[in-house]
């Protein structure tokens, strides 16, 4: 029931009357808020007085806009390539054994924990200025509105998987098609997965990662917001939101729950924000060396032979169990975390290799990625449908998977081409939005 004018000005008072006390309590430490309209209220609505942030000596500094890191491109180009590749390895027949080629295999993280924390980072590193310029309400807009671009590519993707898989259900090859398990909701429950897809909450192979990036950019804002108050708040909220996620309460209709995942990407916002100094130690380096090796000795060897009863169980089964993908276990988070901190320290940002020609097709798909994985995902449906039609087998299957990487490659290069197009026509300012594939991946 709406409150009424006057309802809203009681609630208004009442915001600033709490605004005002916490900044009493801790002066120049509260959020700095902006002017927000809530659907019930009839009149304009002010959580707090919009008083300016100011952190604390203990606080990190926030971090100055500054050179591109190009390590971020190149290794989210490779985890596009992963993605792809092992995407495929599964779907086509007899060509498992090609996931043994990526490290997907030889650890309890894979490409999608690499994909959805560098865009946390990238998130950080971009989003501080905004805040820095409107606020909350900037902040929110601005995701918002990349969610829905996300939507949309999500959509047009969806069309044209779907398109393919009944072109070739109804015209090229319909008894290889039925025999594709990943594809049986398409084709025996074709209008639960129309009504449902709108709603992104059809199981539908391959989407998920992008569905989950929407979800957590229309929450990530407000723990956005957290953050620029105090880091430990926004973190400490963050972590809240995932222990729900790992009780049964917290169960999610789709296999990626983004009240887990939201913490990675929380915590990539906060690293990209801030900017923390992060030491170069030795013992912290042989601690997560430790920690990725005795992780993937676990995974490969001692947990398949303790569960065969051939060594005695010490905690090898737990380990992986612990490790969930789709509610990103405890230990998945300290194996990615000991990886990341790893090529931290053994990595340079100045380094030539990550701006040389030879990481360049990476370099590229990486700073278009979300467009480069929406492609990737309909080659995944065009590489399976092939495959299973043609019985490619694993020699075959490497070659499809091979040409779909290369495809994608292509594609970016295509997506940067259209990008530098508007600037060598004419010298004047590109418009503030562009709407597209081409401008998904920008730093806005």
């Amino acid at each position: 029931m709406a409150l009424g004018r006057r309802g809203g000005r009681l609630v208004n008072h009442l915001g600033s009357v709490i605004g005002a006390a916490a900044v009493l309590a801790r002066p120049g430490h509260f959020l700095a808020f902006v002017p927000l309209r809530l659907p019930f209220l009839p009149v304009r609505f002010y959580p707090t007085p919009a008083f300016t942030l100011r952190r604390s000596e203990g606080d990190f500094a926030l971090a100055a806009p500054g050179v591109r890191d190009h390590r971020i491109d190149v290794v989210r180009g490779a985890a596009l390539l992963v993605i792809l590749w092992n995407h495929l390895a599964r779907s086509l027949p007899g060509a498992y054994a090609l996931t043994e080629l990526t490290p997907t295999a030889w650890g309890l993280s894979d490409a999608a924990d690499v994909f959805v924390f560098l865009s946390g980072y990238v998130y950080g590193l971009a989003y501080a200025r905004v805040w820095e310029g409107g606020g909350l309400r900037a902040v929110y807009k601005k995701s918002a509105v990349r969610a829905w671009e996300l939507y949309v590519v999500n959509a047009v993707a969806f069309v044209l998987a779907a398109g393919l898989v009944a072109a070739f259900s109804l015209h090229v090859a319909p008894e290889q098609t039925a025999a594709i398990e990943k594809f049986a909701p398409l084709l025996n429950r074709p209008l639960d997965v129309l009504a449902s897809f709108p709603a992104l909450r059809a199981d539908v192979p391959y989407f998920d990662v992008l569905v989950l990036y929407i979800e957590i950019l229309l929450v990530v804002p407000i723990l956005y917001a957290l953050l620029q108050f105090r880091w430990w708040v926004g973190l400490g909220a963050s972590t809240g939101l995932y222990l729900v996620a790992q009780t049964e309460g917290g169960e999610w209709p789709l296999f990626f729950n983004p009240l887990a995942w939201q913490l990675l990407f929380v915590a990539a916002v906060a690293l990209g924000a801030y900017r923390p100094p992060i030491p170069r130690a030795k013992a912290l380096a042989l601690a997560a060396v430790v920690i990725v090796v005795g992780s993937a000795l676990s995974f490969r060897v001692l947990h398949p032979l303790a569960l065969r009863g051939f060594v005695p169980d010490l905690g090898w089964i737990a380990v992986v169990e612990w490790s969930a993908k789709g509610t990103l276990g405890v230990g998945r988070l300290v194996y990615f975390a000991a990886l990341a901190y790893l090529f931290r320290y053994a990595t340079r940002r100045d380094s030539p290799v990550w701006a040389g020609r030879w990481t360049a097709p990476l370099r590229t798909a990486g700073r278009h990625s979300l467009g480069v994985f929406a492609f990737g995902i309909v080659l995944t449906y065009a590489g399976t449908l092939v495959g299973h039609t043609a019985e490619t087998g694993l020699v075959g299957g490497a070659l499809v998977a091979g040409a779909a990487c290369v495809a994608s490659l292509v594609f970016a290069y295509v997506l940067e081409w259209r990008n530098a197009r508007p600037a060598r026509a004419s010298a004047a300012p590109l418009p503030p939005r562009r709407v597209g594939l081409a401008a998904l991946d920008e730093t806005r």
